[in-house]
């Protein structure tokens, strides 16, 4: 088996990683001064993801920070820790394996849960959001559909559904059927 074969679990992907950089390195884990985690819960979907990877990633008994962001805030925190005098050497493992959970839930995770969260918002939604209005203010197509969107609705659209000869308005069914027959797609 490979690090990258599916069937590993994330602990064992960590040590083959790690102990394949460490060889590199010509080094051991006597000569490694602490280790810098990245690991995302909610991603992940596992909670204090650091007590499954930790020891994996070599840090039994030694100095371990834990961030729950990428790999390169990690990696700026192994370079601070070496420039500060405070390690010689650091590990840095991040990993992410988004089969493992729902990326567009975790990121619902992050709104506002009373006044953002109803909205079902996500990253995906945020960044169509923006899109739109980009192209709204920056493309031909874009500000002809937004001036489209001010003029007036046609006078049929304003009046809303078919009425009667009474000027009731007809109901309307709860289902695709038609009145004197069966549903239309049985």
């Amino acid at each position: 088996m490979t690090r990258s074969d599916a069937r590993l679990s994330l602990p064992e992907v960590i040590f083959a990683v790690v102990s394949e950089a460490l060889a590199d390195a010509r080094c051991t884990m006597a000569d490694i001064d602490g280790i810098v985690i990245a690991a995302h819960d909610l991603i992940d979907g596992r909670s204090l993801s650091s007590m499954i990877t930790g020891p994996a990633a070599g840090a039994y008994l030694r100095d371990e920070i834990r961030v729950s962001e990428d790999g390169l805030v990690a990696i700026s925190l192994a370079a601070a820790r070496i420039q500060a005098g405070e390690a010689a050497r650091v590990v840095v493992a991040a990993w992410g394996r988004p089969g493992e959970g729902d990326a567009e839930r975790s990121s619902r995770a992050a709104f506002d849960p009373f006044t953002e969260q109803p909205l079902a918002l996500s990253e995906t939604v945020v960044s169509a959001l923006r899109a739109s209005a980009y192209l709204r203010e920056h493309s031909g197509r874009g500000r002809e559909a937004a001036a489209a969107a001010g003029r007036p609705r046609p006078r049929r659209a304003r009046s809303g559904p078919p009425r009667t000869r009474a000027g009731r308005r007809r109901p309307e069914p709860g289902h695709p059927s038609t009145r004197s027959g069966p549903r239309r797609w049985a």
